[in-house]
């Protein structure tokens, strides 16, 4: 079984926080490889989403709700500006190393 997540909505931050007992957001195959959590924040974001927790050549993929690729990024920082995208809700994959990570965050 892969690596279980849960999601959890802290001070308007998203944290992917690893755990052995929801199996949400995680399509990795180790369950040993992802330890740290994940810190998406803020959310809702208006121009920037700022990402903690995250590896080394990290990429980012923003879809919209309907599946379409809107970004696809290798992240060189520790933000993501997002203010090109329309208000709205959107899915964020994160890929590394340790595996692929998805959640998602609202556009204001």
């Amino acid at each position: 079984m892969g690596c279980n997540h849960f999601l959890i909505h802290l001070d308007e931050k998203i944290l992917f926080q690893p755990t052995n007992n929801i199996e949400l957001l995680s399509l990795n195959t180790d369950e040993n490889n992802i330890q740290e959590p994940i810190i998406i924040y803020p959310n809702p974001a208006k121009i920037v989403l700022y990402f903690e927790g995250l590896k080394d050549n990290s990429k980012i993929i923003i879809y919209n709700i309907e599946g379409k690729i809107l970004i696809e990024n290798d992240l060189n920082a520790d933000y993501m500006d997002i203010n090109n995208l329309p208000i709205g809700f959107y899915i964020v994959k994160i890929i590394n190393a340790n595996g692929i990570i998805i959640g998602k965050f609202e556009k204001l």
